[in-house]
Order: structure tokens, then sequence, then C-alpha cells
């Protein structure tokens, strides 16, 4: 090999400056001389509202350092089993619930995990701080079931509007939520090349890069063929943004996950129908599934979901069917004693 030969590595890793990464902050020298492990641990993560819940988790823990700090500065290599104790219990004291606590230990984790994949912590080190027990915590499932009844008053409220685009466009977003079970942003990410109408079925990667597929009944199918009429019937983005007057924008690329959002709350309004958000509609999907025996791992894959425990956790089943359950259950005892 002469001196002008490039070396192997060269060859496979060309090399670049640090701070010619745009994306990458570069870290105090207490951190690490190369690389932020926040930056790092929200970069591998595929999830937007993930990577908003461990960064804001951090952040919490910097504000109860003696000198509060971000994220960023703070030297998590240094983060021992004795300081997550530490901030449990202060996180528990301050009313924390249960829940919120441990998703900063989730949190804390993560970044250990992430400071040793760098070389700057030990595993001993990190296993230590995955020893510290989340709290037990056992809650009510969130949100709520939307019935029947108020999805017809939506659809009907949706179709009475002159604006026919937004109507039908409206419509074919809730078939989505309900029929599909889908995220809002996995509504708002939806091309129309993911769309087999003769089998009436759609392919999808969701949370976790996880692919799977959604089944669609005739009404849906009928909502998505009208608001094609309106659209267009052509490539990309299913679900494009409207003007008021309801002519489609072509030159914006798809719905944001918050317009998702914005046309289940604006329905529901509009409907009379009581305060329901988008995931709703998916914790009805998972619910309906679950009532008609379903078994639990169909329910899981058709929802995405990595564990059973958290397919469970979307069967919101009334209090008035968990009394019917249990009528049948009577203490010998007569009112008149």
């Amino acid at each position: 090999m002469t001196d002008t030969d490039p070396t192997p590595s060269s060859e496979l890793i060309p090399f670049i400056e640090w701070d010619q990464l745009p994306a990458l902050r570069l870290s105090s020298a207490a951190v690490s001389e190369h690389a932020n492990p926040v930056d790092i641990m929200l970069a591998d993560l595929t999830s937007p509202n993930s990577r908003r819940t461990y960064e804001s988790r951090l952040d919490g823990v910097g504000r109860l350092l003696p000198v509060p700090m971000p994220a960023r500065s703070i030297p998590w290599q240094n983060l021992r089993y004795e300081h997550v104790v530490a901030i449990k219990k202060a996180l528990s004291d301050s009313g924390q619930s249960s829940a919120s606590v441990n998703a900063t230990i989730a949190a804390l984790r993560k970044i250990t995990e992430v400071c040793v994949r760098l070389k700057l912590m030990s595993r001993g080190d990190m296993m230590g701080v995955h020893d510290v027990k989340p709290l037990r915590t056992s809650r009510l499932p969130a949100g709520r079931e939307v019935r029947i009844g108020e999805l017809e008053a939506i659809i009907r409220r949706c179709l009475s509007s002159d604006n026919k685009a937004a109507a039908w466009r409206d419509v074919a977003i809730i078939g989505f939520l309900y029929i599909c079970g889908l995220r809002r942003f996995e509504v708002a990410h939806i091309d129309v090349e993911d769309l087999d109408r003769e089998n009436a079925t759609l392919s999808l990667i969701g949370k976790g890069d996880k692919e799977r597929l959604a089944y669609l009944d005739p009404g849906t199918m009928t909502a998505v063929k009208n608001w094609l009429v309106h659209r267009g019937d052509f490539g990309g983005p299913l679900f494009l943004p409207l003007r008021r007057s309801g002519k489609v924008i072509y030159d914006q690329g798809g719905v944001s996950p918050q317009t998702i959002y914005d046309v289940v709350k604006k329905r529901q309004r509009q409907a009379g129908v009581e305060n329901c958000a988008p995931h709703d509609f998916r914790r009805s999907f998972g619910t309906e599934l679950m009532r008609q025996g379903i078994d639990l791992p169909t329910v899981q894959r058709l929802m995405g979901h990595a564990d059973p425990s958290t397919t469970a956790r979307y069967d919101v089943r009334s209090a008035e069917e968990d009394r019917r359950a249990t009528r049948g259950l009577q203490l010998p005892l007569t009112s008149d004693v």
C-alpha cells in the first residue's frame, strides 16, 4: 500500500467533522466529547410523541437539581441507583401520579442505555439504574368509548354540510379512526397507494415500524370514493388540506396529525356529542372487538401493539356493563330487616 492509498477505514467510513452535522448538538465536555446522549436517544426513537415525552421527562429531572439545568447539560453518565431512588421519591412526594413517575423512570433507563452504548457508563452502573422498581399502579382506562349513536350523529352532521369536499374527507377520516382503529398520525400519513380498493384493505407502517393490514367497511370505502372525486384520483397523500371554500390545497402536502385532531373536535362539537378525541375512536375499536369476543392476540395484531397488556387497557366497556355482569349476585338479605 502506498502513501497515497486510502486506508481501509476511510474507504468504509468517510471522515466527517462533528461540527459538520447540523442536526446534532455538541455537548459540553462534562457529558461527552463526541455526542450528547440526549440527542442520540431522541434520534433513535421513531415516534415523534415518544421523543417529546422522553425529552420532557429528562428536562423535568433537570428541574429537580440544586442548580436547575436542561436535559442536554446533565452528565447522565454519573447517574446511579441512589439518584433514581431519590428522583422517584421526589416526584411521588410532589403529587405526580404513579404513571407519570414511571414514565420518568423509563426515560432514565433509556438514557443510561445510550450512555453505555457511547461507552460513557459501565453496564453495571446501568443495571443499577434499571434495578429501581417502578411504582405499582392500577387505574381505570383513560378516555371513553364513542357509542354508535354518537358516531351516527357525527356522520350525519358531516354530510349535512354544504361543503361536500370537507364532508366526505372528514367522514373518511372518522372511518379510518373508528373502523380501522388507527392512530391519528397513521391516518395523516395514508397514501392513496396504500389502499387496495379491490380488497378493501389498507397497508400501513405504524408505531415501532410495525407493518400491518387494516380492513375497511363499505361505508368507509364509500366515503373514500366520494372524497377522491373532490380530491382527484391520483397518488400521494390521501388526505389533503382544504380552504374554507372547500377548494383542495395541493401544494402543501398531506394533512398533519393536528388536523386530524381538529376535524374530530369540530365535528364532535357540531353534532352536540360529548367531548371526545381521535384516540377515543381507537379505544372504541379495541373495546368493540373485545365485546364481540375476539381473542386478545388478534386485537393486539389489528391495533399494532407490541405488548398485549397495552391492548388490554383499551377495553373501556362502561360501568353499566359491569353492573349488568354483577346483577346476578345478591346478598340474601331483604330491605325490611
